[in-house]
């Protein structure tokens, strides 16, 4: 991946869409490949916070995706922003304000529907 150009991309779409996440918490899922720029664009977007989960898949480790995640963050001038969590907890769904329905973040049930702000 071409980190600078990706960052570009993001920062470009963030000010055509006048995203912005302030005063939000989001949760999303930090993956492997492009799928690495989700919690950047939060991040970029001005939440207040970014939690991220993974998990070990056919395509990264969670070490990869951990790895992959903070270096598009740094290219994106983002340090430090965006929490990466491995194991999934009812209190970071409570916590959130935006979720994504993203592969590490599913299911989406009831059980975490109640826990919804």
């Amino acid at each position: 991946m071409n980190l600078h150009h990706i960052s570009k991309l993001i920062s470009n779409t963030i000010d055509l869409l006048e995203l912005d996440l302030t005063g939000f918490t989001v949760l999303t899922e930090a993956a492997s490949g492009y799928y690495a720029v989700t919690p950047v664009i939060a991040a970029m977007a001005h939440a207040d916070r970014v939690i991220a989960l993974t998990s070990d898949s056919p395509y990264a480790s969670v070490q990869e995706v951990i790895s992959q995640t903070r270096a598009l963050e740094q290219a994106c001038e983002q340090n430090g922003r965006i929490e990466i969590h491995s194991k999934r907890s009812p209190d970071l769904f409570s916590q959130a304000d935006i979720i994504t329905n993203l592969g590490f973040v599913r299911p989406i049930d009831n059980d975490i529907i109640s826990l919804l702000k």
